[in-house]
């Protein structure tokens, strides 16, 4: 009985030390260097950073997407470690993959592609079973305002509205950590503003972190509450002026379910139907 006792009682300890725990950084680097042949592109990095937004600030050149891509695993760091939400991105970059929504700077489209088509096929990557990347994919058209030309080949596209196609690609399988590279890169002032208010919208849902790269400061003052600054004299890391959270869509608050059985590799079908899904 007193045995019994006492492992009760410290089983209640444990739990109350994991609940006090702090949760990961979004992002640690702990002595972080990069380099390409006899270049140096990031040199003994140290930091941890637990914004809701975090901002990647610097000059075109710095570092910053040199810093994404090896955080996702696509560059080997030549020194020191890091993490993403708390996973080690030597040992563990498949975990952070299916953590991460990634909006890329550079368009990666199949141009004869429709959208609908091309959403659901990264959901699929990303490990969506094909009914539900399906209907995710015509809600992400939905919410980032692509709806009326989600069956629209994506070569036929504006720029800006290539912008919001990728971001729908990189938010439809419900990521926990959202990584937007240049996401105003192109755009004009009033699509400009229509993606700050998005991002604002996801930011203050309170479901997904950000971190958004840029080397225009207004957009780093417009969304973020915490920055990570790269320049050639080495990095800086800042908190800007606190904001308050607002409601939002429920979208930005969506997460896979056990029943959805996500697998770690693709679906072998990637085939699109051409049709909006059938209302009861």
């Amino acid at each position: 009985m007193s045995t019994t006792v006492q492992s009760g009682a410290a089983a209640e300890r444990a739990n109350q030390q994991t609940a006090a725990a702090p949760p990961p950084p979004v992002i640690a680097l702990q002595g972080l260097s990069v380099r390409f042949g006899n270049r140096e592109i990031l040199k003994d990095l140290n930091c941890a950073l637990r914004g809701r937004a975090i901002g990647l600030l610097g000059p075109n050149g710095a570092g910053k997407s040199t810093l994404i891509n090896t955080l996702l695993g696509f560059y080997k760091p030549s020194s020191g470690s890091a993490s993403v939400l708390g996973h080690d991105i030597r040992t563990e970059t498949r975990k952070i993959r299916s953590l991460v929504g990634y909006m890329p700077e550079n368009d990666a489209f199949i141009s004869k592609m429709n959208a609908v088509s091309y959403v659901r096929m990264m959901a699929e990557l990303s490990g969506l079973p094909p009914a539900a990347a399906l209907e995710r994919a015509h809600e992400a058209l939905f919410c980032v305002g692509l709806a009326e030309a989600r069956y629209r080949e994506l070569g036929t596209y504006s720029l800006g509205m290539k912008q919001l196609a990728k971001l729908a690609q990189a938010v439809a399988h419900g990521p926990k950590l959202l990584i937007l590279d240049e996401p105003t890169n192109g755009l004009d002032p009033s699509a400009r503003q229509r993606m700050i208010r998005m991002i604002r919208d996801i930011r203050d849902s309170r479901e997904l972190q950000i971190v958004l790269c840029s080397h225009l400061l207004r957009d780093v003052e417009d969304t973020c509450e915490e920055v990570l600054i790269l320049n050639g004299a080495g990095l800086r890391t800042t908190p800007t002026s606190k904001r308050s959270a607002k409601p939002t869509r429920d979208f930005w608050n969506w997460r896979p379910t056990a029943r959805m059985a996500i697998s770690p590799t693709p679906s072998r079908s990637l085939a699109v139907s051409a049709q909006p899904p059938r209302t009861a």
